[in-house]
């Protein structure tokens, strides 16, 4: 006698995506921590710098802004790869004198015009499918505290990089604690967990890059989302669900990642500090150097070291109404 052999899936056979899902979402979990940066939205810490610190720029100063970043794209990029931690300590620096009350003012614009236009519509849908099932949910990240504290609704914990702030009411531009950054990562989840009573088998995380193994070796169901390619041949080989997001269609595709010009009043005060006197340049030279950006960021778009070169509308402007003089002065694009 003969065995009856299987010719076709049966109706209620389940795909492997999908069972290595559906255990990530099991109601037992304890915890889901997140990465930020392409793992739920497709955006970074020089592409936030560049939005806050060219607000109050105007177009020749924007120029310049974007052809000093392209002259230390390599050094920026070089760094990055060496230590993460080096190059956020190293790249935070740019945010010396800026004032504190401009800066959660901005912070706010730059929730709404890059970090939400630039999210991943299914990663935060993911973010509130682990809170309906009643599971912690924290996100990981070495953007600073400021940006990330409109994403605070949908978080437990958020643990970023944070500055230290002087006495008038500026950053120092240096960080104030370790950014959380590699095996760094891994202990705070189990730090977490040992204060909460969670078990670290029951935990979800959610990473890009294998700068963040230690985190995702260190729970029970780790997710590579949008994975760079050693993370996802590691992925495949040990079993990992592995998630793709991108961000929404036919959200609005921008070149630079410059915030909106901001129109200040007549008589207004527009610099703060070394911000305030810029060398100038010749009409000609911005114009080559403009001409020098389109050329590079076609034939060389990721020589920026930014994943998606987006952001805000350098055409578009907004009038300020006359105030103090706190906000509107930090002009950080005229430090590079």
């Amino acid at each position: 006698q003969h065995s009856r052999a299987k010719t076709k899936p049966t109706k209620n056979r389940i795909d492997r995506t999908a069972r290595l899902r559906k255990g990530v979402l099991a109601p037992e979990r304890h915890l889901a921590a997140f990465d930020l940066e392409n793992t739920l939205i497709a955006s970074n810490v020089v592409e936030s710098y560049s939005f806050l610190a060219t607000r109050r720029l105007n177009m020749p100063e924007r120029m310049r802004y974007v052809v000093r970043t392209l002259a230390e794209a390599p050094t920026l990029s070089a760094i990055d790869r060496r230590d993460r931690a080096d190059f956020l300590r190293f790249f935070y620096r740019r945010y010396e004198d800026a004032p504190v009350a401009q800066i959660a003012e901005d912070s706010k614009d730059l929730l709404a015009q890059l970090i939400l236009a630039k999210s991943f519509p299914a990663g935060l849908r993911r973010v509130r499918e682990h809170r309906a099932m009643g599971h912690r949910t924290m996100l990981i990240t070495g953007a600073l505290d400021f940006a990330v504290e409109g994403l605070r609704p949908l978080f437990d914990e958020i643990v970023s990089a944070k500055m230290s702030v002087r006495p008038d009411g500026t950053y120092s531009g240096n960080l104030a604690v370790v950014p959380p950054t590699g095996e760094t990562r891994a202990q705070i989840i189990s730090d977490y967990c040992d204060a909460e009573g969670l078990r670290l088998d029951e935990c979800v995380a959610y990473a890009d890059s294998t700068s963040d193994l230690p985190m995702l070796e260190a729970v029970g169901f780790p997710v590579a989302v949008n994975p760079e390619t050693r993370l996802a041949a590691i992925a495949r080989k040990r079993g990992w669900l592995v998630e793709n997001w991108s961000k929404a269609s036919g959200a609005p595709t921008k070149v630079l990642p410059l915030g909106t010009m901001l129109l200040l009043w007549p008589g207004e005060p527009v610099g703060f500090g070394r911000w305030a006197q810029p060398d100038r340049i010749a009409p000609l030279a911005v114009v080559a150097s403009a001409l020098l950006w389109w050329v590079a960021a076609a034939n060389a778009p990721g020589l920026l070291h930014l994943q998606h070169v987006a952001g805000g509308d350098v055409h578009g402007a907004e009038h300020v109404p006359h105030g103090p003089a706190t906000l509107g002065t930090w002009r950080g694009g005229e430090r590079l």
